[in-house]
């Protein structure tokens, strides 16, 4: 993949509970407070490599000019600092994170680690947005850019939000997809929401501020400070504690990323080029691993991209489009239009029935245990009626319900397992493994057994 597609290690930072934090619980019925939850804009996902069915489109013309110019340094973190807006702020609170952080074993390091296959796209949406580029630090304070990162409160992903405001933010979760952890979409959705925020509050700090604490808390804060005719910014309200010290670690990474070598500290340059592009995938699911066949990458690789796949495929639901590493778009474009539909994926989704065991799915489906634990992340063998598991196609083979030859035989009045297997050329062995069997098996009239006859002709 080169430098430009440095894989993700999980940054290992300080233990901070901050969460994009919108609760329909703290709303306070003052006018605005119900935005968050009636204003829902379509999650986009933009950039320059984006492909529509198939086509490469150009980034939004409307990119600010300051964009550009940035756009020509080599050193992505150069490029972060020059879109800073507020180097001049000075508060203790800031001075105390600013210790913590530079005290802090390695930190540096491991945000560069963690940043490196992300942070690129992100600065890109921030600065197309005419934001300050302090926002693109969010995720250093929230998950350490750690995607899989979800906290006490069910805060997840690289933006943490909260189950309620994902679902207010357009983000869907299914058995297979996670909207908080998907880059892309979260992304989107924080930035969305803060830019609502600072619509309402005219003020980057207390939009940041109500990105952690909730909307309607900021509101009573001000509106408190105004009844006692204290001053309304966000130095000067009484909110809660991991509010006070949200903005101020903020603006503490900002200055470490400004300036390291004033506080003894170094940071790795980040390469200043895309580290991977949003393709459409047509409207129909692909498996990671036939994914990173065709676009010339492994699966981990696209893994580190799509975290929020919670299994090695897209979801049926949507979204069809799938991150690649950036210098891979065209060949995947190109691989992808000439693949065969019924080729993009090697796995059926299976619900648990009553009596099933891992065996007897495996077996049924032309596939190993170890398989199916593998794509369903499962550490025992332990399945519940009514789950739905994800079934990988056997090495090299269909499913059995897809195989040449598989059939299903109805018990006759009569039947023995041998004389089942004589009529199709089988061996009883077969028939037992296939229907996951006991060494004796009772048969009944009725009862439907899956056969595969490879051609054979049975004897009726």
């Amino acid at each position: 993949m080169g430098s430009r597609n440095v894989l993700f290690v999980i940054f290992a930072v300080l233990a901070l509970s901050a969460c994009a934090a919108y609760d329909a619980g703290r709303s306070t019925g003052v006018p605005g407070d119900d935005i968050a939850r009636t204003e829902q804009r379509p999650v986009r996902a933009e950039h320059p490599a984006l492909s529509t069915n198939g086509k490469k489109v150009e980034q939004a013309a409307s990119e600010s000019p300051d964009s550009e110019a940035t756009a020509d340094v080599d050193n992505l973190w150069e490029r972060v600092r020059q879109g800073f807006a507020y180097g001049d702020v000075r508060n203790d609170r800031i001075e105390a994170a600013i210790g913590m952080y530079a005290g802090s074993h390695g930190f540096l390091d491991n945000l560069s680690q963690g940043a490196a296959p992300y942070l690129h796209y992100i600065v890109e949406q921030v600065e197309a947005r005419d934001m300050p580029l302090e926002i693109a630090l969010i995720p250093a304070v929230e998950s350490g850019f750690n995607p899989d990162a979800r906290s006490s409160m069910q805060a997840s992903g690289l933006w943490q939000f909260m189950p309620k405001t994902a679902e207010y933010r357009g983000l869907r979760t299914t058995a297979l997809y996670d909207g908080r952890k998907d880059v892309i979409a979260s992304t989107e959705a924080a930035l969305d929401y803060l830019e609502m925020l600072h619509g309402m509050f005219d003020d980057w700090f207390l939009a940041l501020a109500a990105y952690n604490a909730g909307q309607g808390t900021v509101q009573q804060a001000l509106r408190r400070n105004a009844q006692a005719g204290r001053a309304t910014d966000y130095w000067s309200l009484s909110l809660p504690a991991e509010t006070q010290r949200y903005v101020p670690r903020i603006l503490a990474v900002a200055e470490l990323i400004r300036d390291p070598g004033k506080h003894d500290l170094t940071l790795q340059p980040l390469p200043n080029q895309p580290v991977l592009a949003v393709v459409e995938t047509n409207g129909s699911q692909i498996d990671l691993s036939k994914a990173a066949e065709i676009a010339g990458t492994d699966t981990e690789t696209l893994r580190t991209l799509n975290p929020g796949l919670n299994h090695a495929v897209t979801d049926p639901g949507g979204p069809h489009q799938i991150a690649v590493p950036a210098e891979s778009a065209d060949t995947f474009i190109a691989q992808l239009a000439q693949l065969p539909p019924d080729e993009r994926i090697a796995y059926q989704q299976y619900e648990v029935r009553s009596g099933d065991s891992l065996g007897a799915i495996a077996n049924r489906h032309g596939t190993s245990v170890a398989a199916i634990r593998q794509a369903n992340s499962l550490n025992g063998d332990i399945i519940r009626p009514g789950e739905r598991l994800l079934i990988p196609a056997g090495a090299g083979r269909q499913p059995i319900a897809q195989a040449q030859g598989a059939e299903q035989y109805t018990v006759r009045s009569g039947d023995s397992l041998s004389m089942i297997a004589q009529r199709f050329g089988v061996s009883m062995d077969e028939i037992r493994n296939w229907n996951d069997l006991d060494p004796d098996p009772v048969l009944h009239p009725g009862q439907t057994l899956t056969m595969r006859t490879n051609g054979r002709s049975a004897r009726r």
